[in-house]
């Protein structure tokens, strides 16, 4: 029986949902059992050359996680959206936007206002911000565009599953896995969760009194 084929990548998040898909602990080993990682940018040595190669619908799941900040994330996430039969959005950047999101109070040239002029520590006279292409004596350099806005996978591509977390728990992970796995997987659009409770509700300690007395929630 031939393996499944996993990849995962990285977008614009914290890197803290690449340490929750090792959170599942041995179950690593029975997941090595039954699955390939054809690519992870920060686990093994696969170019986006090597992607752009693969048939389409080659990968049997992507975990992508991460919001769509920059053009190397929305051209990474249409690739592999093309190359995969399965699109998780895996963690709350990936699905909602979560603290990148935030960046939306903003536009692009306020962040750069801020983060290559305004702060204190700043010394940039001539008022250079970062350009998408620049030539330097070895020749031209390119970098991804910095977008104006942050955006979620699925508002960049179409998207199977969503698993949320900050990162997602290692029960709520090896669920999704465990569901490719057996080929039980839930209807398109589900989110896949091990409780249906927040986080907070599940902590054991009693929660006495209330100090905060009403939430603000600002509109854009």
């Amino acid at each position: 029986m031939a393996k499944l084929k996993i990849a995962l990548y990285w977008a614009a998040s914290c890197g803290g949902c690449e340490i929750a898909t090792l959170a599942i602990g041995d179950k690593i080993l029975k997941l090595a059992e039954v699955a390939d990682i054809v690519f992870w940018p920060v686990g093994i040595d696969v170019k986006y050359a090597d992607v752009e190669k693969m048939p389409d619908q080659s990968i049997d799941v992507c975990l992508f996680n991460g919001a769509i900040r920059t053009s190397e994330n929305e051209h990474v996430a249409k690739l592999l959206r093309a190359k995969s039969k399965i699109m998780i959005a895996y963690g709350s950047c990936a699905y909602e936007g979560c603290i990148p999101g935030l960046a939306n109070f903003y536009n692009r040239q306020m962040i750069f206002d801020r983060a290559y002029i305004e702060t204190p520590t700043t010394d940039n006279p001539e008022r250079i911000f970062p350009q998408t292409k620049v030539k330097v004596p070895e020749g031209e350099l390119e970098i991804p565009e910095f977008y104006d806005t942050v955006k979620t996978l699925a508002q960049t591509v179409d998207v199977d599953y969503f698993v949320p977390g900050c990162p997602p728990e290692e029960k709520t992970t090896w669920l999704a896995l465990e569901a490719l796995i057996e080929g039980k997987l839930p209807p398109k659009g589900t989110v896949i969760s091990h409780s249906a409770k927040a986080l907070c509700e599940e902590c054991p300690r009693t929660r006495e009194e209330k100090k905060v007395k009403k939430f603000y929630r600002p509109i854009s």
